[in-house]
């Protein structure tokens, strides 16, 4: 049985498919920022995953 992606990851397959689908030229600012924070957000939250995994492996 598939385990469901964690709403974040979700989000982050949306943004990510926003910014590559569309022309940057036609996105604002306004509307790159958020996507690209969120995509950095939740990279930095795995990282930290990845980290304190490890960390209590050792």
């Amino acid at each position: 049985m598939a385990h469901a992606a964690p709403v974040e990851a979700q989000q982050t397959s949306t943004d990510l498919t926003v910014l590559l689908r569309t022309p940057l030229r036609q996105l604002s600012t306004e509307q790159v920022r958020p996507l690209v924070r969120r995509i950095v957000d939740d990279r930095d939250r795995a990282e930290a995953v990845d980290v304190a995994a490890f960390n209590s492996a050792i």
